[in-house]
């Protein structure tokens, strides 16, 4: 994979993740980011095909109270990369997938955790009088915050590969 499609999926990643979108639930599913990782690597039919079948897998996931079982936007673009790029079967991107998800809780939680602290700055910058300010906080430093941890983990996974991804989660088993 070259560098400039890691660049491009990591940031369709960091967008599934935006709260700015209205359509990032839309297009954090398998099956549509197997289609644009398809696109972007240059197999659209292994991507869909992949993607589908990572979807049915999923297809039951719900967001309640706001916490995830998994991350199906990374386990689907990791499994759908690997699947094209490393030749893999749909049954073994499927395999790869799960574990994948689960870790991208890790970034989902850590997310909400730092957000937190941005209701602190909200109030402080109420306090003060400053409102038009609001938007650093609401939209700027959740964004930046967003961009770190989505877009820089899931650029380096597609760009060094499966073997990165392994090193991951064989440091978060036991």
């Amino acid at each position: 994979m070259t560098l400039l499609q890691a660049i491009l999926l990591g940031s369709y990643y960091w967008f599934t993740n935006s709260y700015c979108f209205s359509y990032r639930y839309a297009a954090a599913r398998p099956i549509v980011v197997g289609l644009i990782t398809g696109l972007v690597l240059g197999d659209p039919q292994t991507g869909a095909i992949v993607g589908a079948a990572i979807n049915l897998a999923y297809i039951g996931v719900m967001f309640v109270g706001g916490s995830i079982p998994s991350d199906t936007g990374l386990a689907s673009l990791i499994g759908v990369s690997a699947a094209i790029i490393g030749g893999l079967d749909t049954e073994t991107a499927l395999a790869l997938a799960f574990p994948i998800g689960l870790l991208g809780n890790i970034i989902h939680y850590t997310r909400m955790i730092y957000f937190s602290f941005f209701v602190r700055l909200s109030d402080k910058i109420v306090a003060e009088g400053k409102e038009d300010k609001l938007w650093i906080t609401n939209v700027l430093l959740p964004q930046a915050t967003l961009f770190v941890l989505c877009f820089i983990p899931a650029t380096l996974a597609l760009y060094y590969g499966v073997d990165y991804v392994a090193v991951a989660v064989k440091a978060l088993s036991g």
